[in-house]
Order: structure tokens, then sequence, then C-alpha cells
């Protein structure tokens, strides 16, 4: 006897048309939660994000990187939002001004949230500030002043076990008088001891920072723009002698 087999047509593996819309969700989901990702990150929010580090914080970059990333792939197309991380090393061009720190300071200008991340260096001494990380705080401190919803400040120091023999007592002096002062300013900051810490603190507090502030961002159709201070325009007193 021989069984008769029927042709083959790739129609035939096509969803029938009766079947009710509910169970074709229920049978290719990914279409639908694809389809309902696109609706969402097509409308996130763009949070831009400055971070002011250090020289030895080489490893601490690319750890913020890394959580940037993965929280836009995760909780900020469910909030509606996506950083944009700016960095001196991606995000300044060669340029002339009456310093380098100035350069930077003047390229990186326009952003939402200010991240501080310090290891066991303080920095190199500007001619308005101990450190250019400092004097980049100084700008977004200023910033709040003026202004509480302009933006928001995370600072992270590292608390990790070190050599005596290790630490550079300057450095550790300038970070303790730092810390001082962060405490006098009412800025909360958070200690870190290693690296995957760091990320999670990012991928926990970074998210909440960035919530914070949707609704304080200026709708990106209006053509008003943000007025930010000029860097020029900024007066902090020396502390120098405090972090010595």
């Amino acid at each position: 006897m021989h069984r008769s087999v029927s042709s083959f047509s790739p129609t035939s593996l096509a969803t029938p048309c009766c079947v009710r819309s509910d169970l074709r969700r229920d049978v290719v989901p990914s279409v639908f939660d694809f389809t309902l990702m696109k609706r969402k990150t097509k409308h996130a929010r763009l949070v831009r994000a400055f971070l002011a580090t250090p020289r030895d914080t080489v490893a601490e970059t690319a750890t913020v990187f890394r959580a940037v990333e993965t929280i836009n792939r995760s909780t900020g197309r469910v909030a509606g939002f996506r950083i944009e991380l700016l960095h001196w090393t991606t995000d300044t061009y060669p340029a002339v001004g009456p310093d380098t720190q100035s350069v930077v300071t003047s390229q990186i200008a326009d952003y939402d949230v200010l991240i501080v991340v310090f290891n066991q260096e303080f920095g190199s001494r500007t001619p308005r500030a101990n450190s250019g990380t400092e004097e980049e705080y100084d700008h977004a401190f200023l910033r709040y002043l003026q202004d509480t919803s302009s933006v928001s400040i995370l600072v992270y120091f590292a608390d990790p076990l070190v050599r005596l023999h290790s630490v550079d007592p300057t450095a550790l002096g300038q970070l303790k008088a730092f810390r001082r002062r962060l405490e006098r300013e009412g800025v909360l900051y958070k200690t870190y001891h290693d690296l995957p810490e760091l990320e999670r603190l990012l991928s926990e507090q970074l998210p909440r920072a960035c919530s914070a502030s949707i609704d304080l961002l200026p709708d990106p159709r209006s053509s008003a723009s943000r007025a930010h201070p000029s860097p020029q325009s900024v007066q902090f007193p020396d502390w120098h002698a405090e972090s010595r």
C-alpha cells in the first residue's frame, strides 16, 4: 500500500487566520515583545551623563561604560530613557584654551548627571582647583546651587584593602579633605571595595537619578535650549591648604 504524501507549501506553516489574536500572541510572543520594545525605545528620553575621573581610574571608567550599556538595554528600555555617557577620552577634540582642563570643561558642559569616581589619586592641580576632577565637580555643584533641578551628582570613592607602602600620603590627604568638603556641602557619596561592587552600585543608583531627571528635562521638541553657566564664571575657594 502506498501512502499519499501531501505537497509542502510555506503557507502551510503560517498561523491560520481563524486563530484568535490572543492565542497568536501566546504562539509568537517574541514578535509582539519586539514591537513593544521598539515603541518604547523610539520615544526614550535622552539623559546625558558626564563621567569625571582622575587618571588612575582606567578600569573604573570601563566599568561605568559597561554598567551604562547594561542599563540602556534593561532598565532604560522599561523606564523610557537612554543614557549617553560622556568622558573626556571619547567626547573631546583637540583645541586651544587657557589650559587643557578649561578646554575639556568648555566642550563637555551640557549634561544632566555628573558621575564622579575616585580610586587612589585625586588628580593633577589646575589653575582653579586641586584637580581636574574637582573642577568638574565645582561646575556641576555651581549649577545645582543656581537650579537644583538642573543636574544630579553621584560621587563614588574607592575603599579597597591596600598596602600602606603603596599609598600616596598627599593624595590620601586630598581625598579625605574632599570627602569632608562634600559632607559640609550636603553631598551624600558612596564607597566601593572593588569593580563588581562599583558596577552593582551604578546599576542600582544611576537609573534612579535618571528617572528623577526625566520629568525635569526639557521637551526635545521644544526649541528652547538649556542655559548653563559659563565655565569662566565659576569661582570657588582654594581647598589646597586643607588637603595638605
